[in-house]
């Protein structure tokens, strides 16, 4: 079953990450799926696309796990290359009405407080970094954030 879970996607951090959102979300129901080339993320720092593909997964695990449908516990990743444009698209069922601040979401996590919206910026952080951005917005009962980067090798 651990094997099972085991992502080969072509980047190792990225490998890395799905993996363990995989093991941690298994015993929640959590389904986490992955299309794309990871290899189109190796102009990244290692550090990068844990920070920005972590923020986005541990917020994703905790959006679903108030989910009372099992079956709607599921997060979608996918990365897709266009010239020197790679898009990221996270997608994952919510329970409310997304609330937005200054163009970010508003945390629901009560341990969080002061650190309100540490993540988004974080992520927003590295898209700058390569010359892109991040936006979430909500689809029905869906949760979609979208990151544009820029390779600087092509």
């Amino acid at each position: 079953a651990v094997y099972d879970r085991c992502f080969r996607t072509g980047n190792e951090a990225l490998d890395v990450l799905l993996t363990q959102s995989s093991l941690i979300g298994q015993e929640e129901g959590i389904t986490i799926s992955y299309t794309g080339n990871g290899a189109d993320l190796s102009f990244m720092s290692t550090m990068d696309v844990y920070s920005l593909f972590g923020n986005a997964l541990d917020n994703a695990i905790e959006a679903v796990r108030r989910i009372p449908q099992k079956e709607q516990r599921i997060i979608d990743i996918v990365t897709e290359k266009k010239g020197s444009l790679i898009l990221i698209v996270i997608k994952n069922y919510f329970v409310g009405q997304l609330v937005m601040e200054n163009g970010s979401p508003v945390t629901t996590k009560t341990e969080e407080e002061g650190f309100h919206g540490f993540g988004i910026k974080s992520m927003r952080m590295i898209a700058e970094k390569y010359n892109g951005n991040v936006t979430a917005r909500q689809d029905g009962e869906l949760f979609v954030l979208t990151a544009n980067l820029f390779d600087p090798q092509v």
